[in-house]
């Protein structure tokens, strides 16, 4: 948690609307990137060891009610990456890893 306002400090989200864009949800881009940061920052190996975290938890360090299904956050990275739907690389893990 330390490091994540250095990131902010960095630029972590400086840029995100001018190069991405997600359609309207639930879920807003910038808490995206910051949910994904902090994936990172606990060293989490994939998105989908996030289905056993404690999403209540996880939700209310971003002020959301719960987390997203994995589902959910392989479709909005799969838009990032500029995919249609999110759809996998053939590898566990982060998109793009393989």
């Amino acid at each position: 948690m330390c490091a994540l306002p250095a990131l902010l400090t960095e630029g972590l989200l400086r840029h995100t609307r001018t190069v991405y864009d997600l359609p309207p949800g639930y879920y807003p881009l910038e808490s995206i990137f910051l949910y994904l940061a902090l994936l990172t920052l606990v060293r989490c190996p994939s998105l989908e060891q996030t289905r056993y975290e404690a999403p209540g938890e996880w939700g209310k360090i971003l002020d959301w009610i719960r987390l997203p299904e994995v589902k959910t956050l392989r479709e909005k990275v799969g838009i990032f990456l500029g995919r249609r739907g999110g759809q996998r690389n053939g590898r566990a893990g982060w998109p793009g890893n393989g």
